[in-house]
């Protein structure tokens, strides 16, 4: 008898060490781990790492997850580089067309059921209609992040100090002619100084949203007709190239554009440019914040719209590389639910890069008047529930999202053109566009000549396929969208 019930003592413990029972108390349940790149432009690795620790603070509590920031100064190269690999990513932003690149390598997670299961704060904060302007055929790739994703595209951003030298009120610059004869009296009082610097890329780069998405196929009239044209060859995008021209020529904008490596506002602060394009919208002065440089005013020549597909220009995904689809859904549901997290993301640590006034505007910690997250914060996932920057209305974000819900609303508005039928076609036209751009869009050559050679080569290279395709995709998703923001 005592033989057998050793045996089954013996049975009982090897059951327990090779199934993996333990005790309560025996063994801590190890916690989830994710990585998440988000952009964190300019900022040091030492600010990062104390925005990471503050913000496992509250994952850890709520969640049992830990999250690591990937931080880097080549976010794009870094980022493909992990992903072509077996290396842990969990959680990334994409902008500028990643969300179509990403899928196209397969490096995306398909989101509807996860969404469904562990994303229900998001739905709440960012809104359905507006979640699936990142479907790609009808399955949804990406979460945007809350912002603006309205704007006022003709847009300038002038020194307050120099229109006031020359008597000239901003609220009178209403056209383009009002504009270039602003531009003559700067350059006339002022011939050492830029007149005018490219805010994306290139004087247009802002126009025709083609930063970093490069889309052939337009939808003339702030996005709202439904017929796709070849953009190059329409009246508007050569008399716009002609403006620029005109401008060069007069000595408006920089010579030596290609050669320059400073960024805009660093140039601006620098003393010698008196305006930049930008794109218009509220708050765009705090976003543009130069504390150590001029102040600013911004002049729109044009209406608020949302034309092409803005709103996923930047969205949050979960790679194929993740550890736990799951656990990554629940983070990111944190992180556009939680204040605590967006403070911290968008602002730093309170206390070290900002501090609490008593009206309820958060500023900077000292009189150094440095933060080094401030000008980046609209890339972060829900900047909505985050603090309100001293000098702009607390009631921002309100304001924002009735500029959105009010904006003019192109029809393509959450159609995302998949090229892979194209791809090739498309890579080759993308390239020929991406080498005549800073000559075309800066006014470095006449455009009679330089858009006919694009053109030309464009044609040779198929951008009649592109365009052909595209028409077909965009017929097919508009018989079953629905807008957006119902007007």
């Amino acid at each position: 008898m005592k033989s057998r019930w050793m045996l089954a003592l013996l049975l009982l413990l090897g059951a327990a060490v090779f199934g993996g029972i333990t005790c309560a108390g025996d063994q801590k349940e190890e916690k989830v781990k994710l990585r998440a790149a988000i952009p964190f432009s300019g900022v040091s690795q030492k600010d990062i790492s104390l925005v990471e620790t503050e913000v496992n603070k509250i994952t850890e509590e709520k969640l049992g997850i830990t999250v690591e920031f990937v931080a880097t100064e080549s976010y794009t190269d870094q980022i493909t580089m992990m992903l072509s690999g077996e290396e842990q990513l969990d959680i990334m932003a994409v902008m500028n067309g990643q969300l179509m690149e990403s899928y196209l390598n397969d490096w995306l997670v398909p989101l509807d059921y996860y969404l469904e299961k562990y994303g229900q704060g998001i739905v709440e904060q960012v809104g359905e209609n507006v979640i699936h302007c990142c479907d790609i055929n009808n399955t949804l790739y990406g979460i945007p992040n809350n912002r603006d994703y309205a704007s006022e595209s003709n847009s300038y951003m002038m020194r307050k100090d120099i229109l006031g030298k020359y008597h000239i009120d901003p609220e009178t610059i209403k056209t383009m002619e009002d504009l270039e004869e602003v531009f003559d009296v700067v350059k006339e009082g002022e011939p050492d100084m830029t007149i005018l610097l490219p805010g994306y890329g290139t004087i247009l780069g802002n126009r025709y949203y083609l930063i970093g998405n490069f889309r052939p196929g337009a939808h003339m009239d702030f996005g709202r007709d439904e017929d796709i044209v070849n953009l190059f060859e329409t009246e508007e995008y050569m008399q716009d190239l002609k403006t620029v021209r005109r401008w060069y020529l007069k000595g408006y904008l920089d010579e030596n554009v290609l050669g320059r490596t400073e960024s805009v506002l660093k140039r601006v602060e620098e003393g010698n440019v008196f305006a930049y394009t930008t794109k218009g919208k509220p708050n765009i002065l705090s976003q543009d914040d130069l504390p150590q440089g001029p102040e600013m005013v911004c002049v729109s020549l044009d209406e608020a719209s949302i034309s092409y597909n803005s709103i996923a220009d930047l969205a949050y995904v979960i790679t194929q590389n993740t550890v736990s689809p799951e656990e990554s859904m629940k983070l990111l549901n944190l992180f556009y639910t939680d204040s605590d997290i967006m403070n911290l993301l968008c602002y730093g640590v309170e206390g070290i890069h900002y501090k609490k006034l008593p009206d309820g505007h958060i500023t900077f910690a000292d009189e150094k008047n440095r933060n080094p997250f401030l000008n980046h914060a609209w890339s972060k996932p829900n900047q909505f529930i985050s603090a309100v920057w001293e000098g702009t209305p607390l009631d921002v974000w309100e304001e924002l999202r009735r500029f959105n819900e009010t904006a003019i609303q192109a029809c393509d508005v959450g159609f995302n053109f998949d090229i892979s039928e194209v791809e090739t076609e498309y890579a080759v036209v993308a390239e020929i566009y991406d080498t005549y751009k800073v000559l075309l869009e800066n006014g470095m050559v006449n455009p009679e000549e330089g858009l006919t050679k694009m053109l030309r080569e464009m044609r040779e290279a198929g951008i009649e396929d592109i365009l052909t395709v595209e028409r077909q995709q965009f017929a097919h998703w508009r018989e079953r969208n629905i807008k957006v923001f119902p007007s």
